[in-house]
């Protein structure tokens, strides 16, 4: 079902790093511009926490990726704070265990062919290509050549200029940082309005161009 989800959703958003209740304030205006998944780097001391308070307020909204999790004690508390899925920066065999072992989904990073299969023998059902500005999306398209049944979701340098050109070389998902709204004392009124209105143009643009796609097959 999460990975269904996944798919048909398609857009995480990468939450910065800020204090809990201005992280919420963020989740609850993506959650607004109609964004369901959300990518929380827990290696920072708020990380855990703004998972944590996600899941208890968004559970049934909401899919939370732990992100940037290195080691598989820190999937199991990821894990065990909420959150739905856990990702890693690049292929990490001890959190895929952890995370098959609690029945949670985990999108290990890779870079290469040889990766992603290895990821893919490992049980992985979603690969992050991470860092994705580095090769651009022809090597997405590479790479989906001799392993067409790889799922892949671009991870770095993605955004709304560009998310079309992923798609069509052809990821299933993409990961978008989510920095958009300032939070100056002199804008921070709008900022979870300006949030919200780019969400709402991100997810148009990914039903505009997978509904583009489908109509092409």
């Amino acid at each position: 079902m999460v990975f269904s989800k996944i798919i048909q959703a398609g857009i995480f958003i990468e939450i910065p790093v800020s204090p809990v209740d201005t992280a919420m304030q963020r989740v609850s205006a993506l959650l607004e511009g109609g964004i369901q998944l959300i990518g929380i780097d827990i290696r920072h001391s708020e990380g855990l926490r703004i998972v944590k308070e996600s899941a208890s307020r968004f559970a049934d909204r909401l899919i939370i990726n732990a992100d940037v999790v290195l080691d598989s004690d820190a999937a199991r508390k990821a894990i065990l704070a909420g959150a739905d899925v856990v990702s890693t920066p690049y292929l990490i065999k001890d959190v895929l265990t952890t995370c098959n072992r609690y029945g949670k989904i985990c999108i290990p990073g890779a870079l290469t062919a040889t990766e992603v299969l290895k990821a893919l023998e490992w049980g992985a059902n979603l690969v992050k290509l991470y860092p994705a500005d580095l090769f651009g999306p022809g090597l997405l398209k590479a790479i989906k050549s001799p392993l067409p049944q790889a799922n892949l979701m671009p991870s770095g340098g993605v955004n709304l200029d560009n998310m079309a050109t992923w798609l069509r070389a052809g990821a299933c998902a993409v990961v978008i940082d989510g920095k958009c709204g300032k939070t100056d004392e002199d804008d921070s009124m709008h900022f979870e309005e300006k949030i919200s209105m780019h969400a709402r143009q991100i997810t148009k643009c990914f039903l505009d161009t997978t509904t583009s796609i489908q109509s092409q097959h």
